[in-house]
């Protein structure tokens, strides 16, 4: 799965949090599948929030700055450091998830096309 949605560490217990439905629609999908790993941005702490699956493996990419243009450059910018650990965990998987539109899912949408790799949008 690679998806732009922000996680965070707990700061108390080390957990991997989210916002809204995105856990639970996690843990669903993780249901189908031996293995779960999710390639998403890291925010600093925010309050609230639900855990991510315990059993899943969370791979933080550092989040890109500003909005629409400047994020775009950003994107741009950090491809060098985005590419190769989306394309790490996209080689691994049997499917991979990609919750279109927006720019992180957009990469792994194109890397998995680019390694053969079944995708789901």
């Amino acid at each position: 799965m690679v998806s732009l949605k922000p996680c965070w560490r707990d700061p108390g217990s080390g957990e991997w949090r989210a916002s809204g439905g995105f856990p639970l629609q996690m843990r669903a999908i993780g249901g189908l599948f031996a293995e779960v790993r999710l390639v998403v941005i890291e925010v600093p702490p925010e309050a609230g929030g639900l855990p991510l699956p315990e059993d899943a493996t969370v791979i933080p990419l550092r989040a890109p700055t500003g909005s629409d243009t400047r994020r775009k450059l950003s994107v741009a910018r950090r491809l060098p450091e985005y590419l190769p650990t989306i394309a790490t965990h996209v080689r691994w998987a049997d499917v991979v998830h990609t919750p279109l539109p927006g720019d992180m899912p957009l990469l792994g949408f194109v890397t998995a096309l680019a390694l053969g790799r079944p995708v789901v949008a």
